[in-house]
């Protein structure tokens, strides 16, 4: 196609004519001289002719003009009044424009509008943008100022699904925090009710374990709940407030709260038996953690030894049973007891008080060896709070390669790996709270912990002396014993990310299933509905507990002093943070309609000009500048004339020659 002066003209195969007219024009010249000219011109022509030469001139079209229209897509979402609005839009616009479709989806930060409204409008060319359509319930998240600063170059109309329906919601300031054991702490709540005037009492309950308190809070102000942090862990707690009638959304009914309490220092007691290579080993690693303060004795000479050497000249001090047993042990988290017998030095005062500090809460930890099985045992004096049976045969002076037992985070980093020898141990039944870690090959236990109850705190159990031959490294990886000890003393110490929660829940798609880990629960086991509800939880006979999630909101689960909370098709907290809803304000500020009745009837204008004199039902948008330059034909008798030439010049030429 050549253009010339704003026409086209255009030609078929025309590379292949100007090569026919070049061969043809050199052998005419060559041939005929110069009275073949005329022949010439007829044969340029007949070329002309079957090339299929044609002129045409543009024929202006107007471009066809797009709307871009944002569809919300986030968990708030009213899909049936979205639906009735999109089919309302599609019926008013018909054919003169094209709607072009966009998703305006939620984040972790709630449903922002600007940043997918300013994609959207940059991804069609300008000369064709009409304009925008948000179809949404309008509780964004975007700043108000972000929202009124926006400008667009085209009209941004809203088309509101939002609906002033009843709904109560928990707020918090944050979801979770930390503080210091002993600390004052105080959880900051702020409850709404759209049915109720600022100020009005709203009823909201907070759950720990199987505590419920209910509290009266005022509508939309900030509610200061104090909560308890004497022991140190991570708590979780539910805030709930109870559903409206005809609450048609409940995500926003309850809230989790995680407070984690801890110590800035982990002060440990430590007493030792006897002199053992063990000794050595417990008090290096305990010495190597920055954050424990470690007092330790050593019990180097037994009130029945025969020694005939005079008190003053010994090198030795009176162990200070009363000070560590009477005066100061609940300044301690944790006591241990290494390969501890009664020796006569602990009288059963002092034993009463270390009851009191274990069922107080406290940690405790005991390793035993061959003195496990005298009568004059710990294992014997604490009977009541450990509940062990030690076996008839005592302690066993054999090797064995211990096996994992119950899976338990202290012992994850052991998982597919080998475990050294250990040269004896003491055979022991473990009551049914306890869990096995490590395990001979016939499933006798050779350690075991017992979880926090109500009767007592973390207690811990080792069942040899021979652990600290773990202290030598297995190719690239740590000690055993370093690693194992350390794992085992942070979870006495409740450190959380070695909790390990009585079940394991998981969901699919709307099913729920819990399975206890480990021994089934003999507590029993709760579950708690979006409606507000806690009800009794029954495994099936398989041992495992089935619910269907028939609501979305959040759900739990409670067994014995944990709470499991189960978010269902919650989307992210932000996206039921109360905020009012601000699509006029948006459409106000881009030349835009705000409408809230999707029943209602639409039409639409591509003329700005007119926007005082048009119904309030109609938008009214840009009309696109692009034209599209389409072709017609100028000459429709050019092959006519080209024929009636060609016979001319052929005439012209034959009389010439």
């Amino acid at each position: 196609m050549i253009n010339v002066g704003g026409y086209t003209l255009s030609w078929f195969g025309g590379a292949v004519a100007l090569s026919v007219v070049l061969v043809l024009l050199s052998a005419l010249v060559v041939f005929w001289g110069r009275k073949s000219w005329a022949r010439l011109g007829a044969v340029v022509v007949l070329v002309a002719m079957l090339a299929q030469v044609s002129l045409l001139k543009p024929a202006p079209k107007e471009s066809p003009k797009t709307i871009v229209v944002l569809q919300d897509q986030t968990a708030s979402a009213d899909t049936q009044a979205q639906a009735l609005w999109l089919k309302t839009l599609k019926n008013a616009v018909g054919e003169t424009a094209t709607l072009k479709l966009f998703p305006l989806n939620q984040t972790d930060q709630g449903t922002r509008v600007i940043p997918p409204l300013k994609a959207a409008l940059q991804s069609v060319p300008e000369d064709r943008l009409a304009g925008a359509v948000i179809i949404s319930d309008t509780l964004w998240h975007d700043a108000k100022g972000d929202l009124s600063a926006f400008r667009a170059n085209v009209p941004i109309h809203v088309l509101s699904t939002f609906q002033n329906a009843p709904d109560r919601s928990v707020v918090l300031d944050k979801p979770s925090s930390y503080q210091l054991v002993g600390k004052p702490f105080a959880l900051s709540v702020t409850v709404r009710d759209t049915t109720q005037p600022e100020g009005a009492e709203i009823p909201l309950n907070l759950y720990h374990g199987d505590q419920k308190i209910t509290y009266r809070v005022r509508n939309g102000e900030k509610t200061q709940i104090p909560l308890n942090t004497d022991r140190p862990g991570r708590t979780p707690y539910l805030l709930a407030t109870p559903p409206l009638d005809k609450e048609a959304k409940l995500q926003n009914n309850a809230a989790i709260f995680t407070l984690t309490v801890f110590r800035d220092r982990w002060r440990v007691m430590m007493v030792s038996g006897s002199p053992h290579p063990s000794t050595r080993a417990f008090r290096s690693l305990f010495k190597q953690d920055p954050n424990m303060d470690l007092v330790h004795f050593s019990i180097l000479r037994r009130m029945d030894s025969v020694d005939f050497t005079p008190p003053d000249e010994m090198a030795l001090i009176p162990f200070p049973v009363d000070e560590l047993f009477l005066n100061r042990i609940h300044d301690f988290d944790v006591i241990v007891m290494d390969r501890y017998a009664n020796l006569g030095l602990l009288q059963p005062i002092h034993l009463q008080e270390l009851r009191a500090f274990i069922q107080k809460g406290g940690a405790f930890l005991l390793m035993t060896g061959p003195e496990g099985a005298k009568d004059d045992s710990l294992l014997v004096s604490l009977r009541d709070i450990l509940r062990l049976n030690p076996a008839p045969q005592g302690f066993q002076d054999a090797p064995i390669t211990p096996l994992l037992g119950q899976e338990h985070p202290i012992t994850q980093p052991f998982l597919g790996k080998p475990l050294p020898l250990l040269r004896g141990y003491l055979p022991a039944t473990l009551p049914a709270e306890a869990e096995p870690l490590l395990e001979t090959p016939e499933k006798t236990p050779v350690l075991g912990i017992w979880p926090d109850t109500p009767q007592h705190g973390r207690m811990a159990w080792v069942a040899t002396d021979d652990l600290w031959t773990w202290r030598r490294p297995q190719g690239e990886e740590p000690p055993p014993f370093n690693t194992l000890m350390r794992r085992l003393m942070h979870w006495l110490l409740r450190e959380p990310d070695l909790e390990a929660p009585p079940m394991i829940c998981q969901q699919d798609n709307a099913a729920l299933t819990c399975t206890p880990r480990g021994k089934a629960p003999k507590d029993p086991v709760h579950l708690y509905h979006p409606e507000g509800v806690w009800q009794p939880w029954t495994p099936d006979a398989d041992g495992v507990y089935r619910a269907p999630l028939n609501r979305a909101g959040l759900w739990a689960v409670r067994v014995q002093q944990t709470l499991i909370p189960i978010p269902f098709d919650m989307g992210p907290p932000a996206e039921w943070t109360p905020v009012p809803p601000s699509g006029a304000l948006l459409a106000k500020h881009n030349g835009g309609r705000h409408r809230d009745d999707p029943s209602a009837t639409l039409s639409v204008t591509f003329d700005r000009g007119l926007s005082e004199r048009l119904s309030s039902q109609t938008l009214i948008f840009d009309r696109p500048s692009a034209i599209t330059m389409g072709q017609g034909e100028a000459w429709p008798w050019m092959a006519p004339a080209l024929a009636a030439l060609m016979g001319a010049l052929l005439l012209w030429g034959w009389r010439r020659g």
